[in-house]
């Protein structure tokens, strides 16, 4: 895994502050997150599914095994302390099956998997460290958010967020079925990262525009990285130029 030891790390980071944060404020188990219907227990639920597949994906690619991951979500009904005890071995076991590949990728580095299985298709190695980082700590965030403190990305998650969405923006674009008109070119700046979306000669929407760029949208990297996400308005970062693009971005790059 490129930078793998800093991947593994970072993951470490945000999901042990994460289950910190649920320990410090039981108080909050019910209290509504900033996802449309999500409580502070649905969060915490869909973390014990999302490091239960990322460490499944591991894995399987370490043993070699092709099939497509799977996560494990708690049972329904499970209380507050059952989930997280089921968070707490899912985050354990998601940093092992990392410190696993980067033993392998110490000991021989011809022997390390090209790619993890997950469930959407297999993804590179690299791509997938960008995944974990970002989900991890934007989900930090939301419970951060939740609770009332510092709801900030660090800055690993978001250079992950952009990478991740050079490569999936027009993945989430064609499930939208809504793309810019023709032309319109926005580009997304947080920090060293940029994003360049815009409609291609068949309508889709492409993270390698080449046209003229029509609205530029800039903040600070977590700004940015929290807009691209869905967790701010448009309100929290500088638009310039045509602000109409800017305003419905979300229509146009939905999730993740």
């Amino acid at each position: 895994m490129r930078d793998g030891i800093q991947v593994r790390d970072g993951i470490q980071r945000s999901w042990q502050t994460f289950l910190e944060r649920l320990t410090e404020h039981p108080e909050c188990w019910g209290a509504p997150t900033r996802l449309a219907g999500w409580a502070v227990s649905d969060l915490a639920a869909h973390a014990c599914w999302g490091t239960s597949l990322e460490a499944d994906a591991v894995e399987r690619a370490l043993r070699g095994d092709s099939e497509a991951a799977q996560g494990r979500s708690p049972e329904p009904g499970a209380s507050r302390d059952e989930v997280l005890d089921a968070l707490r071995r899912s985050c354990g076991r998601l940093v092992a099956a990392l410190d696993a590949l980067e033993e392998r990728a110490a000991a021989d580095p011809r022997a390390v998997p090209e790619s993890l299985p997950m469930p959407y298709g297999d993804v590179s190695v690299p791509l997938a460290g960008a995944i974990f980082t970002m989900e991890a700590g934007v989900h930090g965030s939301d419970l951060a958010a939740a609770v009332g403190d510092d709801d900030t990305l660090a800055p690993d998650v978001c250079r992950a967020t952009f990478a991740t969405l050079a490569v999936f923006g027009p993945v989430l674009s064609d499930a939208a079925g809504t793309v810019p008109p023709p032309g319109v070119v926005i580009e997304v700046r947080g920090g060293g990262d940029c994003l360049r979306f815009g409609a291609d000669d068949q309508g889709r929407w492409t993270s390698a525009a080449t046209s003229p760029v029509r609205t530029t949208i800039t903040g600070s990297p977590s700004d940015v990285a929290l807009f691209l996400l869905g967790r701010r308005g448009v309100d929290a970062v500088t638009v310039h130029g045509d602000g109409a693009p800017a305003a419905r971005f979300k229509e146009y790059l939905p999730g993740p």
